[in-house]
């Protein structure tokens, strides 16, 4: 007898294990999980008597939930995260939500972002995952010497590139950078030129982004200083 009262319980019947692309994101990996779960249910039902007897008990001791995922799972923190997790937490909501920045007061979305482990990676078709050709470019002097702070913008070969918190991986100060090809601001998405064309020159000192947390809490000692 087999308890039916919880969901995703139970011994386990059948496995299938899938290789996996390191830059693979939440929708495309939906997509191969539920066709490889369809083939492999279909493989069950079919030959139920064979895979019965073959059953394997899972340990519950080391079930974890997930969190559910909410918009707010999409700020960006560019102090307190470095490239490798803003990328990755990218990947993670890719499909229900965007990441979030500030600039100039402006909420912006971020979409289409690399990081420097891409350059050379002969094993990944890019084309699955971006709507822009894939070149990361690599500005040596600039990302290597310049003292920029977390949030600072650059841009260079048609890409915005933002400083992160520095990584533990002090090798090469350039994996300190998240590449970005896309962004909406006033309800549009835009690519990275139109943006420096249409914002970032014309803000002059101000190329940074900011959490949006450092707006509420800017907006809170306005609020406060008017009362």
């Amino acid at each position: 007898m087999y308890d039916l009262s919880r969901f995703d319980i139970g011994p386990i019947l059948h496995q299938v294990k899938l290789p996996l692309d390191p830059h693979i994101r939440t929708p495309e990996l939906t997509t191969l999980l539920g066709t490889a779960g369809a083939e492999a249910l279909k493989e069950v039902l079919e030959n139920l008597n064979k895979f019965l007897p073959r059953a394997l008990p899972q340990d519950e001791s080391h079930a974890t939930k997930a969190p559910k995922l909410t918009p707010e799972m999409g700020q960006v923190r560019w102090e307190s995260m470095d490239a490798l997790e803003i990328y990755n937490l990218f990947r993670a909501i890719s499909g229900r939500y965007k990441l979030k920045t500030i600039y100039q007061g402006q909420t912006v979305d971020l979409d289409e972002l690399s990081i420097l482990t891409m350059e050379g990676d002969k094993t990944t078709d890019y084309s699955n995952y971006y709507k822009y050709p894939v070149r990361i470019p690599i500005p040596s002097q600039d990302l290597t010497t310049r003292n920029a702070e977390p949030g600072d913008i650059l841009f260079r070969n048609k890409v915005i590139c933002v400083k992160c918190k520095c990584s533990s991986d002090d090798r090469d100060s350039r994996r300190d950078w998240i590449f970005i090809r896309r962004v909406k601001i006033n309800q549009k998405w835009i690519s990275a030129p139109d943006f420096q064309n249409g914002w970032l020159s014309k803000g002059g000192a101000a190329t940074r982004f900011d959490a949006l947390g450092d707006r509420n809490e800017q907006e809170t000692k306005i609020s406060r200083s008017k009362t």
